[in-house]
């Protein structure tokens, strides 16, 4: 409701992508909401009121570890890919992107691959579990063809030079007005 009284705008992935990569207007006030973890209270709590708002968003989600019990399930992820949540990558088992250039491939590849598995992530894109950076996930990432990467380095800025260590603005448990928007 803050978002659309504010008349903010909610924008895809694919649409920040096109923004970059061709130009492609975006509408005033783009603002584009991302979830971290696969947490079943995202299908509980969430996605009802996304819907109800005509919210779009995009659920990264660390593969394997869906299916646990807290985590959702294929099922449920299907379902809200039908409804028009976008899932993309959070590694398989949420590890920091700081380890070594052969775990990085394994996580990102594995993950990839259940995404695929499941029809989903056909957009290349990708979210640092703990917002850890490296030049290596990045030289990788880069490699592998994705498009976009998401740190937690505080930020409301976009910038294609910028693309895979995009920061964001981590909501918490305040007001929508103390974090400037």
């Amino acid at each position: 409701a803050y978002l659309n009284d504010r008349k903010y705008n909610s924008i895809t992935v694919a649409a920040l992508i096109a923004f970059f990569d061709s130009g492609t207007s975006l509408p005033s006030k783009p603002v584009l909401l991302t979830f971290d973890d696969g947490y079943d209270d995202f299908a509980a709590f969430a996605t009802p009121l996304l819907s109800q708002y005509s919210i779009k968003a995009s659920a990264y989600l660390p593969t394997g570890l869906m299916e646990n019990s807290g985590y959702l399930s294929w099922g449920t992820i299907a379902s809200l890919s039908g409804a028009g949540i976008y899932f993309g990558n959070h590694s398989w088992s949420h590890q920091n992107m700081g380890t070594s250039a052969e775990r990085i491939k394994k996580e990102i590849t594995t993950a990839q691959t259940q995404l695929a598995d499941h029809d989903l992530g056909q957009i290349k894109t990708f979210v640092y579990p703990y917002g850890t950076v490296s030049k290596t996930a990045i030289t990788f990432l880069q490699d592998s063809g994705y498009s976009l990467a998401f740190t937690t380095v505080p930020g409301r800025t976009q910038c294609k030079k910028q693309r895979l260590t995009l920061p964001r603005i981590r909501i918490g448990n305040g007001s929508l007005s103390t974090y400037g928007l």
